[in-house]
């Protein structure tokens, strides 16, 4: 999560904690941008087609001793930033 924060404080986009931050379309849209540019070669049977954020299992064993965050669609991914 930490370089969600970065890239949050970056574009100046406040929020007051990672639940919060993690659900606004600012950060909806950038997670669908890089979905759809890593799934261009895929066949549309295999693209993701929905995404929502999941804030039951934040920062596993991170600094916080919050549980990783995990975004949830069809399956789990953790890492596309």
């Amino acid at each position: 999560m930490d370089a969600l924060e970065a890239w949050a404080k970056k574009q100046k986009i406040k929020w007051n904690s990672i639940e919060e931050l993690i659900t606004l379309p600012e950060v909806m849209a950038l997670y669908r941008k890089r979905i759809d540019l890593n799934s261009k070669d895929l066949a549309r049977f295999e693209t993701i087609k929905k995404v929502r954020p999941s804030a039951q299992a934040l920062y596993r064993g991170n600094r916080r001793n919050h549980p990783h965050t995990e975004i949830q669609a069809q399956g789990n991914f953790t890492k596309i930033l």
